[in-house]
């Protein structure tokens, strides 16, 4: 993308540029992020210089009682005051211009003195995800006082479920080996599981569990009443649970 440069800002905040060209400036601004912070910078180096001007311009003194003029005077001022005079409206005229030294000179007079950078710190220590192939360690919930429990999972992609029963006291969900992203709600009575992707997605279920049922999608999958499991959805016995794919 091609930057607006400090000339063409200066004209946009002047309305000095052509109807056309002024109209596709703005749209670059509208999308440009840099362009409008060079441009938002450049109307607070206008304003503060418009202000160091300001102050420039004093108003005549009194008029005083009239003295003899000396032959090399100017118009009552002395040539050193009228040279003085002469260079403050020219620098003030040059000032005007998009790149003057000038310019650069009374911007640097005005701007503010720079906050001061403290020291930078320790750097702090890159930690890096597992890579693919390494198996990362099992993240999750559970739930153990509950006696009626919903596993709901929705939106898990290329994934296993894996059902578990165990001698645990509480229902638990948790994602192994290279599940990625997913994200766990808990509440009273149930275990939302929300997206992840790849790797397995256990479930663990004791094996004497009043009432738990593991909804995928909004389909039943499973149901343990009163210690029984029944399988809603075909699933694959591999001798460490059910299984689906």
């Amino acid at each position: 993308m091609t930057h607006l440069d400090e000339g063409t800002l200066q004209a946009f905040l002047d309305d000095g540029l052509p109807v056309r060209e002024r109209a596709g400036d703005a749209e670059h601004l509208l999308v440009c992020g840099e362009c409008r912070a060079e441009l938002d910078a450049l109307t607070r180096t206008n304003a503060r210089l418009a202000a160091a001007l300001t102050r420039l311009d004093v108003p005549a003194p009194a008029a005083a009682p009239p003295v003899a003029r000396r032959r090399w005077g100017f118009g009552g001022l002395s040539l050193v005051r009228a040279a003085v005079l002469v260079l403050v409206i020219a620098a003030a005229a040059s000032a005007t211009v998009p790149g003057s030294p000038v310019r650069e000179w009374l911007v640097e007079a005005v701007r503010p003195a720079p906050t001061p950078v403290e020291a930078p710190g320790p750097v702090p220590r890159v930690v890096r995800p597992p890579a693919a192939d390494v198996p990362a360690a099992p993240v999750g919930v559970g739930l153990s006082e509950a006696r009626e429990v919903e596993v709901l999972v929705t939106g898990l992609e290329d994934a296993r479920i894996r059902l578990l029963r165990s001698d645990a006291t509480g229902v638990s969900v948790s994602a192994v080996g290279t599940l990625r992203d997913p994200v766990f709600r808990i509440g009273s009575d149930r275990i939302e599981v929300v997206g992840g992707a790849g790797g397995e997605l256990v479930v663990e279920v004791p094996r004497g569990a009043r009432l738990v049922r593991l909804v995928v999608d909004g389909r039943r999958y499973a149901e343990i009443v009163d210690g029984a499991l029944s399988l809603l959805e075909p699933g694959e016995e591999d001798g460490a649970g059910v299984v689906w794919r």
